[in-house]
């Protein structure tokens, strides 16, 4: 799990679905300085045997930890309309398992997936991932790549051939 300590990104559910499946799960991600946080408390206090608490980390720490880890599994509880942690972990081949909610489907595509029940999403968690093609899947978030689709999008609106 990589996240912001908060109700909404899952943290609690991810350590209860590791638990239910037996499997390790690193719980990376802390607060946002300044900001004293309950949750976090709570979720570091049930990081006990298989589950790790890390907290805040280093970019090179997480992403050494996104490099080696199975899957980032993400039960985010919100709506989102992207997500860069997501992106980041699909960057480093490490596919990403979340809820189908809001644009996580469109974000994750081939790069992991984005699932409606529990019994899906544990699925999930035991398949194997091509790691190449999670990150070709994300290198369609670099920031070229997308100047140059809205690019060719404005032109074909602009010259009549989309509305």
């Amino acid at each position: 799990f990589v996240g912001k300590m908060s109700v909404e990104k899952g943290a609690l559910e991810a350590i209860r679905i590791a638990r239910k499946t037996g499997v390790a799960l690193d719980v990376v991600g802390g607060l946002i300085d300044g900001e004293a946080n309950r949750y976090s408390k709570l979720v570091e206090e049930c990081c006990t045997g298989r589950i790790k608490f890390w907290g805040n980390v280093t970019d090179e720490e997480k992403i050494k930890l996104m490099q080696t880890a199975k899957a980032i599994i993400y039960p985010v509880g919100q709506l989102e309309i992207h997500s860069h942690k997501s992106v980041e972990a699909m960057l480093c081949g490490c596919p990403v398992i979340t809820w189908d909610c809001g644009a996580l489907r469109e974000v994750i595509g081939t790069g992991g997936a984005a699932v409606v029940t529990e019994s899906a999403f544990i699925h999930e968690m035991s398949a194997e991932w091509d790691r190449e093609l999670t990150r070709a899947w994300a290198m369609q978030w670099d920031r070229p790549v997308r100047v140059e689709a809205v690019l060719k999008l404005l032109e074909e609106v602009a010259g009549g051939k989309k509305w």
